[in-house]
Formats: C-alpha cells, sequence, structure tokens
C-alpha cells in the first residue's frame, strides 16, 4: 500500500521544515480498511489473489494477519494500536486512498488521544488533517497549533512570514500561512505521485523530472512556473488546481506586504517508472 510506505517520508519531510486521481479518490488499499472491509475483500479475493497475497506462506499474508489484529486490538481500547491504526489511516488520507468520512473521524480520535500523550507524529498528521478538512473540521488554526506542540521553533513562523514577505499580515494569518505552506508540498508531491503515467510522457518514462509552480491565495489557485521537458502541462494543471479547490481559503492572507497577491513557489519532482 502506498500510505503506509508514504507515512515515514512525510513525517521526516515535516519535522524538517511534502484524491488518485485528486479529484477522485481511488480504492483503498488493504491498509486502509477497515475489519468488514477486508473480511470482505479477502471474501472476494481471486484463487490467485488467495494464494499469493492473504495466505500465511504469502509476503503479504503475515503483514495482512498482524494489520487484522491491530485492528481488533484498536477497537478494544488498546491505546497503541490506535495510534498505529490512526497512522495507517493518515497516510491513506494523504494519498487520497478513498477513506470514508467515518474512517477518517475514528483516525482523528485515535490520532487525538495519542497526541495529548505527547506524540509529536500524531501532532503533525492532526495538522494535516486540520487542512484538509479529515474527519476534523477544516481549521488552520488548529493545524497550525498542532504544528507548533509537535516541537517547530518559536521563530519558525516570523521566519516563514518574512520570507514569503507577509510581515504585515496579522499573527492569525501567518500562522495559517504557515501552517498551509508545510502542508502543501507533501500533498502535492505524494498525490501527483501514482498519476506520474498521465502527467510524463512515455518517451520521459524513468527520468526524474522536475516542475515547479506558483501558489495564490483568496481563491487558492496554483500556476506552472517552469516544467521540464517530458512533463504535460495540460494533464498537470488540472490536477494541481483540484488539490487548491481541496484546500480551504478561509484564514490565509491574500496578499503580500506589497499589496500583491500572494505567489509561493513550490518545486516538487515526478518520476514515471
Amino acid at each position: 500500500m502506498r500510505g503506509a510506505l508514504a507515512a515515514a517520508s512525510w513525517l521526516v519531510a515535516m519535522s524538517m521544515a511534502a484524491f488518485a486521481p485528486m479529484a477522485v479518490a481511488s480504492e483503498p488499499g488493504v491498509f486502509c480498511l477497515d475489519r468488514a472491509e477486508l473480511t470482505a475483500k479477502r471474501k472476494n479475493a481471486s484463487p490467485l489473489a488467495q494464494q499469493y497475497i492473504y495466505s500465511e506462506t504469502s509476503t503479504m499474508g503475515p503483514m495482512i494477519a498482524g494489520y487484522e489484529r491491530t485492528l481488533v486490538a484498536a477497537e478494544r481500547g488498546d491505546k497503541d494500536a490506535q495510534r498505529r491504526i490512526g497512522g495507517f489511516w493518515a497516510a491513506c488520507v494523504i494519498d487520497g486512498d478513498g477513506m470514508s468520512a467515518q474512517k477518517q473521524a475514528t483516525a482523528a480520535t485515535y490520532l487525538s488521544a495519542a497526541a495529548k500523550r505527547g506524540d509529536t507524529q500524531a501532532m503533525r498528521y492532526l495538522a494535516l488533517f486540520h487542512v484538509l478538512g479529515s474527519g476534523v473540521p477544516a481549521d488552520y488554526t488548529e493545524a497550525y497549533r498542532h504544528l507548533a506542540a509537535s516541537g517547530y521553533p518559536k521563530d519558525a513562523v516570523a521566519q516563514k512570514a518574512a520570507k514569503l514577505k507577509l510581515t504585515q499580515a496579522s499573527p492569525a494569518e501567518q500562522e495559517a500561512m504557515f501552517a498551509f505552506v508545510e502542508v502543501l508540498p507533501m500533498l502535492l508531491q505524494q498525490r501527483l505521485e501514482p498519476l506520474a503515467e498521465e502527467i510524463v510522457h512515455d518517451e520521459a518514462m524513468g527520468r526524474l523530472l522536475s516542475a515547479r509552480i506558483v501558489v495564490n491565495t483568496c481563491p487558492n489557485r496554483a500556476q506552472i512556473q517552469q516544467a521540464d521537458e517530458g512533463i504535460d502541462q495540460d494533464a498537470l494543471l488540472p490536477q494541481l488546481q483540484a488539490l487548491m479547490q481541496r484546500l480551504p481559503s478561509a484564514g490565509l492572507p491574500c496578499s503580500a506586504d506589497n499589496g500583491q497577491p500572494n505567489g509561493i513557489l513550490i518545486p516538487f519532482s515526478i518520476k514515471r517508472r
């Protein structure tokens, strides 16, 4: 599952400071399922899948069995199991893996409990949930609160405001923009990666390509500033706009200190394998 593997890379990126198609969520991976969904998926699997995915002698079988045991323990109130499931499902939310509203809310509940116990990774996941409005209300103030509690330097907001030329924005707007800018690159990278086949031309397969976009607020929108040859900009732009529409504008500053619209430069890379 993409989500489980993506979680670690996101947490590294967040501690240092990244919906399949974004407009339509993909079918959830195995480790994004609740117990009822997992039981149904296993029951309806083909004989080949039963042998090579769900069998105890397969590579995936023991992992799936362990995941299912963790689901059971989480339902029974085991706090460590709940934290683990919250992390799994948060990674699924990051990747846009078709998470229901109920599962998003459950993940948020599990992560909130872990955050109250001082789990900084859970705090960063909750920040993302509040930016996306996944399982909790979309709220940049709450997103920033969780980021700040997770260990960001006290002057991180002021430094970001100076870099973005937002020193005249209100403290609340500066904090909102900080949360927005911290979460957006991760979402951009994780959600475009599965779409590489649509975005990267055949002749560029296997090459790491780079692009830069400029993001504006009020309303949120994106423009492609530069893209390597091999990137289909006509295919990329609608995906960018879909992500921008997913993120709320409320609370973000609309213009820089000079009165011009915000222009946030975000680089990213993409590779079609």
